[in-house]
């Protein structure tokens, strides 16, 4: 029976084992299922790897071609159980090959590609040029090779930082970060290797070995300003040699009907933070360490530009323009003596001594303009023994110096020289109301500062000192107010009209005597600055004859009071000299706001449309080129380095580094630094006289308005803006007329007319003049009289569908 039951054979599968019984007995034997034939069908690898090993199955003798034929020889290892391996023994060049294996009828192919060992083509340019900071991160921002269908995971980054030991098996990112390099390394080495996982073999895709530098500092000229320097700085300048003031040289200046200023141009400020060493004490949490004053160096004395367009100086008779006779800057006449280095406030001073012609005392003149500067400096790492010096950049400065004869200073004097006591222009006014400050002139508070608790900040009153009644008339008299044959008697007033702000207690807004009056403009020209300061500062008349010769003593003068009619009716009457005077040299008064404020004149605000038309036709933006777009296009972080440009703030180096191509974006931040730094027009002020039936725009004032300004200040800065407003861009009703809304060019690309410099292409009209009178006609034109003027427009013209704008 056993026997029979042993002949019998009986197949079992269970979970892809076989049970046989045996010949003797009834034991079972196990054996595993025979493999199926199995190749990956994608390969990678890179041309450095110098052993290969391909692994597939086979449930019987393979048969190998593999195509095209590689020059090294490979050979077939079994392992057992139908596992093979294909072995190449020496490197393959790059290529894509075929291989085939075949068992008995079935064939599996497998593309394989051998990948040259390096990264992205793209990678190249920004490679070669990688370089390190001392006190930064290394960094690398690359690419892997678009073929290499690889787990990222098998790509590493290893640095070597000096002596140091190597960071190893860092995980590899596109955009990799590394340890901060301190200033004691020489060297930096970065390697990516690719690690093949079947033997461990690193395969080197990229070795650069780079020398640490020092990164440049960058100087910021936006808040750039000149003032006048103190007696100190000069005579520190005399003791060291570098200027001379002796009485020869002066003497020898003043028969020349010349004479030599003196100004320091401070606000050239650096970056605070360039680094220049690293903390390594804690490889986790590294400290970066900043360069500090004694580090910081200047290479060279402040270059003036003397040719360049942008340096343009004038001296005028005041600050609205009046008199202005153009100044020749020249190597002679201009000059910078020193410069140094301010630890504290972490910005450069330089100071500049400029041969200027002299004028009668007591007059003064303001030397205006823009001087144009290059000034360069360095940050000296003396532990890594290596500096950096910053890019030569030009710093514009703006030029507002007031200058008497013979004075090397002039004194900002306020109603604190009554008490003797003038004070320097370093010297802040303190911040206290006008009748407080005032208060301090006398022992007991005066009438103004009595009424200037009430609204109006405007205030007459009568001059009472026999002396200055008789000098002001004789000042009417040289403007040809009065005639000198027709003296008026001491018993007419003499009246003056000032207005309460910061600087001083007062400032002269007019002079009125009988039916004569100068205006803000004729004050500047005809009276001096001596005088002008001592009728800023009033002193309420005394009862006795001793206390009168006090007030002799504190330069002051005797004043009385005037009721509110009286001073409504003073107001008028300088309101309509200001008018006529201002019409009657309307070009030049529209220099200053101060000139007509106060003269009944409507102002406007021009529409976007408009202000781009003058923006676009007399201060235009830097042309862009073909290659500025393609560096925009190379530059990866180019968004990010306009937006900083545009928010005032300094692109930090990284960003250029990590760019992708360095070049490009220096290119791009160049640009942008040097557009943003351009004076636009950003406002047009129509100046509207409002006293007729139908409204006439007198002019067109442009300004530019401070970058990033508050919303809530705007009034307050456009007031401070026509100030000073463009001297490009301020045209007369005349000039509008002239100036069409439309201008067209030939495009040289494409043969065909295109309209420019912010032409007007859908206005119905075709001078500039009819486009704003139409729109101040339809009411579509913001009024900012209120907002900037203390008196409203006389019989002001109100369209019925005004547009309702900002108050």
């Amino acid at each position: 029976m056993q026997r029979t039951l042993c002949l019998f054979v009986l197949f079992i599968v269970i979970g892809g084992v076989m049970f046989l019984p045996c010949t003797s007995g009834y034991t079972l034997l196990s054996q595993t299922i025979p493999p199926r034939l199995a190749l990956d069908e994608r390969l990678c690898t890179f041309d450095r790897l110098t052993k290969t090993i391909i692994s597939f199955s086979s449930p019987e003798e393979p048969h190998i071609s593999v195509t095209p034929l590689p020059r090294s020889p490979y050979s077939i290892k079994a392992l057992g159980n139908g596992r093979y391996e294909l072995h190449f023994e020496s490197r393959i060049g790059a290529g894509t090959y075929s291989i085939k294996v075949s068992s008995g009828t079935e064939t599996k192919e497998c593309v394989w590609k051998v990948l040259r060992s390096q990264l992205h083509e793209q990678n190249w340019s920004s490679i070669s040029t990688l370089q390190c900071y001392f006190g930064c991160r290394c960094s690398l921002r690359s690419r892997l090779p678009v073929e290499a269908e690889l787990p990222r995971e098998q790509f590493k980054i290893n640095v070597t930082i000096g002596d140091g030991p190597s960071m190893v098996d860092a995980a590899y990112a596109e955009s990799w970060f590394g340890p901060r390099i301190p200033a004691s390394a020489k060297t930096v080495r970065i390697d990516v290797v690719w690690v093949y996982p079947p033997t461990g073999e690193r395969v080197p895709l990229l070795s650069k070995t780079m020398i640490p530098i020092q990164e440049p500092p960058e100087l910021d000229c936006i808040n750039a300003q000149a003032s006048f320097a103190n007696d100190s700085t000069l005579r520190d300048l005399e003791k060291k040699g570098k200027i001379s003031r002796s009485k020869e040289r002066l003497a020898m200046l003043d028969s020349s009907r010349l004479q030599e200023i003196f100004f320091t141009v401070k606000g050239i400020r650096m970056h605070k933070e360039v680094p220049i060493d690293a903390d390594s004490r804690d490889p986790i949490a590294q400290k970066v360490l900043f360069a500090q004053a004694e580090n910081v160096e200047i290479m060279r004395l402040p270059s003036i530009q003397h040719q360049s367009p942008s340096s343009n100086l004038s001296i005028s008779a005041d600050y609205s323009g009046g008199e202005t006779r153009p100044f020749a800057i020249t190597t002679t006449s201009t000059r910078c003596v020193d410069a140094g280095f301010l630890p504290n406030e972490k910005e450069l001073y330089a100071v500049v001594a400029v041969i200027v012609p002299t004028f009668p005392i007591p007059e003064t003149r303001i030397l205006k303009g823009v001087l144009e500067f290059q000034q360069q400096i360095q940050v000296v790492n003396r532990k890594a023994g290596v500096s950096a010096p910053s890019y030569v950049t030009p710093c514009f400065v703006k030029i507002a110096i007031p200058y008497d004869r013979n004075t090397s200073k002039v004194e900002w004097v306020n109603c604190w020289s009554s008490i003797g006591a003038a004070r320097p222009p370093e010297e802040k006014t303190p911040n206290l109301p006008a009748e407080e400050i005032c208060a301090h002139c006398s022992e007991e508070k005066s009438t103004i500062a009595t009424n200037a608790k009430k609204a109006s900040v405007y205030h007459a009153w009568k001059v009472l000192s026999p002396a200055l009644h008789d000098e002001i008339q004789a000042i009417f008299v040289q403007a040809g107010k009065m005639s000198v044959m027709k003296p008026l008697p001491s018993s007419v007033p003499l009246v003056v009209i000032a207005k309460k702000n910061a600087q001083f207690p007062y400032s002269l807004v007019a002079l009125r005597f009988g039916e004569h009056v100068l205006t803000p403009r004729e004050i500047q020209m005809y009276v001096p600055s001596s005088i002008q300061t001592l009728l800023r500062s009033p002193i309420i008349a005394r009862l006795s004859e001793a206390e009168d010769s006090v007030v002799g003593t504190k330069k002051g003068y005797l004043y009385g009071v005037l009721s509110e009619g009286e001073q409504s009716t003073m107001l008028a009457a300088a309101r309509e000299a200001i008018f006529k005077e201002t019409c009657a040299n309307l070009r030049q008064n529209l220099r200053s706001i101060r000139n007509y404020e106060l003269g009944g004149f409507a102002l406007f605000e021009a529409d976007s449309v408009s202000v781009a038309r003058f923006r676009e036709t007399f201060t235009p933006s830097l042309p862009r080129t073909q290659g500025l777009e393609e560096a925009e296009k190379m530059c990866l972080t180019t968004k990010r380095i306009i937006a900083q440009i545009e928010a005032g703030q300094r692109v930090p180096q990284a960003w250029i580094d990590e760019g992708g191509s360095p070049q490009d974006c220096e290119v791009v931040k160049l640009y942008h630094t040097t557009s943003y730094s351009l004076v636009r027009i950003d406002k047009v002020m129509l100046l509207v006289n409002v006293r007729a039936n139908k409204p006439e725009i007198l002019a067109a004032v442009s300004v530019s308005m401070p970058k990033n300004i508050c919303d809530s200040l705007e009034s307050t800065i456009l007031h401070d803006c026509l100030l000073a407003p463009l001297s490009t861009g301020c045209l007369l009703g005349e000039d509008l007329r002239q100036f069409t809304t439309t201008e067209f060019e030939k495009d040289a690309k494409t043969g065909e007319m295109i309209a420019v410099k912010g032409a007007i292409t859908q206005s119905q009209h075709s001078t500039m003049y009819e486009h704003l009178f139409d729109k101040l006609k339809q009411g579509r034109l913001r009024e900012r009289t209120l907002d900037v003027m203390p008196l409203p427009a006389m019989n002001i013209y109100r369209p019925s569908n005004r547009l309702q704008g900002k108050r």
